[in-house]
């Protein structure tokens, strides 16, 4: 990026994650510009933690949606608790799912309504 002229900036580096999120690595392009996000500070970004979470739960590794999520859970955006929730259940991880949702009801974050379609099509399959 500041090799070719491009300030480094949440803006971007939310860019460039969306990005890596549809390359076919297995998350390691994501992971790399993780790295740079933690050491210019950025990763404590609200946007690029939702990022994160998004990405890492595109390539199943959850673990490391949940540490993005978790380095701010305090004050995580609405946003941030629905991009976990959806990690959860796009990874078969149903009863964390159901434990957020209702850590999120009882925090007054409102589900988006399409997390809850998609958590109602799957727990019908499940149940």
């Amino acid at each position: 990026m500041g090799k070719h002229g491009v300030k480094k900036n949440v803006s971007v580096f939310s860019k460039v994650l969306k990005a890596c999120t549809w390359v076919s690595d297995g998350g390691r392009n994501g992971q790399g510009v993780h790295a740079i996000a933690i050491k210019l500070g950025f990763d404590l970004d609200c946007l690029i933690q939702c990022r994160l979470i998004e990405m890492y739960g595109k390539y199943g590794k959850v673990k490391d949606a949940e540490k993005a999520f978790k380095s701010r859970k305090d004050d995580a955006s609405d946003s941030c608790w629905n991009a976990m929730a959806a990690c959860y259940m796009q990874n078969g991880f149903y009863i964390e799912a159901i434990k957020l949702l209702y850590q999120m009801k009882a925090s007054g974050i409102k589900a988006e309504d399409t997390l809850l379609n998609e958590f109602n099509l799957k727990s019908s399959f499940i149940l």
